[in-house]
Parts: C-alpha cells; structure tokens; sequence
C-alpha cells in the first residue's frame, strides 16, 4: 500500500484538496490507520495556528506598539515637568525613614507620571503609572514605555489597564524614560543619591 505524502496531508489537514481528488484520498484514510493518525495530529496543528487569527485587536496593538523601532527616541517628544520629589521634600520629624525608594511626579500636557524609584546592586526597578488628567476615566493601556541610556535601550514595558507599568534596567546616568503617548514623553531620571 502507498501512503499519503505529507504534502498531501497537510493540505487535506488545511482544506486545499479539489472534492474529487479529496474523496479519492479520504478513500484511503479509511483504510490506512498511519495516514488517518498522520492526518488527525496536522488537523490538530491546523486549529491550533487558526486561533491565533482570533487574537484580540487590542492585544494585536499591543504587539505592534512594543514591536515598533526603538533605534531612536521619538520625534517631537514634550519634556516632563518635575512636579514632587520626596528627596525635594523631607517629612516631618518621626515620620522619616530611610527608604530605598524615591517617589517622584511628573506633569506633561494634559499626562501625570507617578514614578516610584528602587535602586540596588547597580540595578533600578521603576515602577509607575501614566494618568490622563484630562480624561481620567479613559485607560490608558498599550502604551510603551521605555528606558534610554546613551547605549540605546535598556528597558523596556506596556502600561497596564489602568496605565500602570515596570520596567527593570541597569542603574546608568544618563537615564531617560520615554512614553510613547501622544504627544511622545521624556523624563530624565535623576542618579542615586550621593
């Protein structure tokens, strides 16, 4: 008996076999149980690959905005203005610490940027949120955030549902984070305390 050749299965398995020649093959699957088993795993491989033609289109976009070029930062980027910096403002006698963190808020356009700073070991985890101010019940989810050094990139993140995002990087200076909202933000990220 002659088998099916895998070309032939893989196109009955996708459904590209003409009905007269797909009978005559379907005629020896009955009889040939390594073909039929042959068949029945690509069928398998084929609904599997057909749902990823169901992906979500958010989650399409939020591929493609974290596949976007990063060789360069973006053009016409508004600079963050430095609104609260807990290093800038000391609290009240019993109440300081010595935190590892540095709390910081940024102001651009109509965007807040609440970042939280941990440092250790050469090491930063940044930890933050992207709010609209001018329309805060709208999300803010899919927008890439990233962190530039003079190297390029050295970290990189999507907000969440409600804009919230982390990024993990070396602990270089120059550091600048850059969210890509419309308009483009950037905020120098100020070095360890000495």
């Amino acid at each position: 008996m002659n088998h099916l050749e895998p070309g032939q299965l893989v196109d009955l398995a996708r459904s590209l076999v003409a009905d007269d020649e797909a009978a005559a093959l379907r005629r020896h699957l009955e009889e040939c149980t390594r073909c039929r088993t042959a068949l029945d795993r690509l069928s398998l491989v084929v609904r599997a690959t057909a749902v990823d033609s169901m992906i979500p289109t958010a989650a399409l976009r939020e591929v493609e905005s974290l596949a976007d070029s990063w060789e360069a930062p973006a053009a016409g980027a508004i600079g963050g203005r430095l609104v609260f910096d807990n290093v800038l403002a000391p609290r009240e006698a019993g109440v300081r610490s010595l935190s590892p963190d540095r709390h910081l808020l940024f102001e651009a356009d109509q965007w807040a940027i609440d970042l939280r700073l941990v440092r250790s070991d050469r090491a930063l985890s940044i930890t933050g949120q992207l709010a609209n101010a001018a329309a805060p019940t709208r999300g803010c989810k899919g927008v890439a955030v990233l962190a530039w050094s003079t190297a390029g990139v050295v970290g990189r993140g999507l907000t969440g549902s409600f804009g919230e995002f982390s990024i993990a990087c070396p602990d270089v200076a120059p550091l600048t984070l850059e969210i890509r909202s419309s308009p483009a933000i950037t905020i120098g990220i100020p070095p360890a305390r000495a």
